[in-house]
C-alpha cells in the first residue's frame, strides 16, 4: 500500500487529519517528527589529532506529535487527553505512522487554544519509547557453590576430629597419633613435589614444617591441630599446577577404597582390647576419617577451579574427573556410614559438584574425530582443523604422535 492509500484509509471525514490515541483517548494528528540516532561520546585527547568515539548504544527514539481535538465536545476531549498525558508511567500510543508503541510523555506538552479559532485545542506532544527497566540479576556461581560445600565438609570434619581424639593418660597414644599425622604430612609434601607451582609450593612446605615442629604440643589440642591441617589442604588447591594428575595422586596417596587394616569406622564396636589399645584404634579411625574428608574437599576444589580455568579442556574430561571425586564421596557414604552432620556435608558437596560440572562442561570444547586419508605433518592438519597452525603441538600431544612431521593416516582426536 502506497502512502496516499494509507493516508486515505486512516483519514477523518474532514480530510485534513488522521486518527491517533494515547491511553485510549482519541485525538487527530496532522504531522509528526521522529528523533533517532546513537549515543556516541567523542573523546579528544591532548597532542592527538584523531578523536575516539565511544558508542554507548542507540538513543531512545522520540516522537514529536502535533494534533488536536475539535467539535462540540472538544472541552471534554481536551480534558480527557490532558488527564491521560499527566498520568503516571508509560502508556500505549496508537499512531497511523508508528503503529502501537509503549511510550512515556517527555517534558512539557503545549496546548494552544485561540479566541479567534473556537472549538479546537491544539497539542504539541513529545513521546519517548519507554523500553524496559531491567536490572542485573543476581546469580549464584556454581563454582562458589562447590567451594562453599567443600568448606562445610572441612568444618564438619574438624568438629568431628576434635570431639573424638583423646590422647590423655598414655604416652603411647601421643606417639601413635604423632606418627599418623606425620604420615599424612609426608603425603602432602609428596603431592606438592609432584604437582605444585614453584612459587606457591613453598607455602605448603613451610606449613608442613611448622606443624611438624610443634606436633607433640598440637596433638593435645585436637581442634587447633585440625584447623592447621585444614589450612594446608586449602593451600594445596591453589598450589597445584597439574589438576588432573593431582586428583589421581590424591586418590593414590590417601584414598584407597578399602579401609586400612587397623581402621574400624568411628563409633563401631571396639575390638576386645585393653583401654589404651582400643583408644588407639579409635584415634586412628578419627584421623583416617578426617584425612579422607579433607582430601575429598580438596579434590572438589581442584576440580571446579581447573574446569573454570579451562585446564580441563573438554566437557568429557570434566565429567570423567568429576566421576573420580563422586566415586570417593559415594564410597565414603557407603563404606563408613558417617554420622548425620558429615553425611549431610558429603551429600551437599556431591550435589554441588554435579551442578557445577553440568553448568561448566557445556562451555568447554568437545571431543571430535578428524580422519586423514594420507600421512601429513601435524602443522598441516592443525591448519585444516583449527585454521591455526600453532595448535599442532596440542594435536600431537592429544594423539600421542611420535613424529609431528609424519602423522599417520586415520582417525585423530580433535577439539571442537
Amino acid at each position: 500500500m502506497g502512502w496516499r492509500e494509507e493516508q486515505r484509509r486512516v483519514a477523518h471525514p474532514d480530510g485534513m487529519a488522521v486518527g491517533a490515541s494515547f491511553r485510549g483517548v482519541p485525538f487527530r494528528t496532522t504531522e509528526s517528527d521522529t528523533g533517532v540516532g546513537r549515543r556516541n561520546e567523542v573523546h579528544e585527547y591532548p597532542m592527538r589529532d584523531l578523536p575516539y568515539a565511544d558508542d554507548l548504544g542507540r538513543r531512545a527514539r522520540e516522537f514529536q506529535v502535533n494534533g488536536y481535538v475539535v467539535g462540540e465536545n472538544y472541552l471534554q476531549e481536551r480534558d480527557a487527553l490532558i488527564e491521560a498525558l499527566e498520568a503516571y508511567g508509560s502508556g500505549e500510543l496508537i499512531h497511523p505512522k508508528y503503529g502501537m508503541l509503549n511510550v512515556v510523555v517527555l517534558g512539557r506538552v503545549s496546548i494552544r487554544e485561540s479566541h479567534t479559532e473556537g472549538g479546537i485545542a491544539r497539542f504539541a506532544i513529545t513521546f519517548a519509547e519507554a523500553g524496559e527497566n531491567t536490572f542485573p540479576q543476581a546469580a549464584s556461581s556454581t563454582q562458589d557453590g562447590v567451594h562453599d560445600a567443600a568448606d562445610e565438609l572441612g568444618t564438619a570434619s574438624v568438629d568431628r576430629f576434635s570431639s573424638l581424639i583423646d590422647v590423655s593418660g598414655a604416652a603411647a597414644l601421643v606417639s601413635d597419633l604423632v606418627g599418623r599425622v606425620t604420615s599424612s604430612l609426608d603425603a602432602l609434601q609428596r603431592m606438592v613435589g609432584l604437582n605444585g607451582l614453584v612459587d606457591l609450593a613453598g607455602d605448603v612446605v613451610r606449613g608442613v614444617s611448622s606443624i611438624s615442629d610443634r606436633l607433640s604440643t598440637l596433638i593435645r589440642t585436637p581442634e587447633t591441630l585440625a584447623l592447621q591441617l585444614q589450612s594446608l589442604y586449602q593451600q594445596l588447591d591453589v598450589a597445584i599446577k597439574r589438576p588432573k594428575s593431582a586428583i589421581a595422586d590424591l586418590r593414590a596417596e590417601y584414598g584407597a577404597n578399602d579401609p586400612a587394616p587397623w581402621t574400624s569406622p568411628v563409633g563401631s564396636a571396639s575390638p576386645p582390647l585393653g583401654a589404651t589399645a582400643a583408644r588407639r584404634v579409635e584415634n586412628a579411625a578419627a584421623m583416617e576419617e578426617f584425612t579422607r574428608s579433607q582430601v575429598i574437599a580438596t579434590q572438589a576444589r581442584i576440580l571446579t577451579d581447573a574446569i573454570a580455568a579451562k585446564e580441563v579442556t573438554t566437557g568429557q574430561d570434566a565429567r570423567d574427573q568429576a566421576d573420580v571425586v563422586l566415586e570417593e564421596i559415594d564410597h565414603e557414604l557407603e563404606a563408613y556410614d558417617p554420622p548425620a552432620q558429615m553425611a549431610a556435608a558429603l551429600i551437599a558437596l556431591r550435589v554441588a559438584i554435579v551442578r557445577d560440572v553440568a553448568e561448566q562442561a557445556d562451555r568447554l570444547q568437545q571431543r571430535a574425530t578428524y580422519t586423514t586419508q594420507a600421512m601429513l605433518p601435524a602443522l598441516v592438519i592443525a591448519q585444516r582443523v583449527y585454521q591455526d597452525g600453532s595448535r599442532a603441538d596440542e594435536l600431537v600431544a592429544r594423539n600421542q604422535v611420535r613424529n609431528p612431521l609424519f602423522v599417520p593416516a586415520g582417525d585423530l582426536e580433535v577439539l571442537r
